[in-house]
């Protein structure tokens, strides 16, 4: 018998830098996707594993502070993991915004 379904939200291609910490490990990584309820994170420094509780922060790409959200670890990739986030976090807007349009950053 399947499980519940579960309905994803969109996921807009991004490129934005990101940071992770564990509390212990620190880790760099850049965006390959983003949604308002999570993210994959690619190129990753630190090997992370499903479950592990992370802060993560999204550059916004104009110099500013970007975006910092609690997530968890939901699989984990050749080079990097998926997270689903913690929060609801609407400084995550403009980011998602710019990600919906193609503006990502670099």
């Amino acid at each position: 018998m399947a499980g519940p379904w579960i309905e994803r939200a969109p996921r807009f291609p991004a490129a934005n830098r990101v940071t992770f910490s564990t509390g212990d490990t620190e880790g760099r990584g850049r965006l390959a996707n983003l949604s308002e309820t999570g993210a994959l994170i690619r190129e990753a420094t630190q090997r992370l594993y499903p479950g592990i509780k992370i802060r993560v922060r999204i550059e916004d790409g104009s110099g500013g502070d970007g975006v910092e959200l609690r997530a968890a670890v939901v699989r984990e990739t050749d080079d990097g993991f998926a997270v689903r986030f913690l929060q609801v976090a609407p400084e995550l807007a403009p980011i998602l915004a710019e990600a919906a349009r193609g503006l990502g950053s670099p």
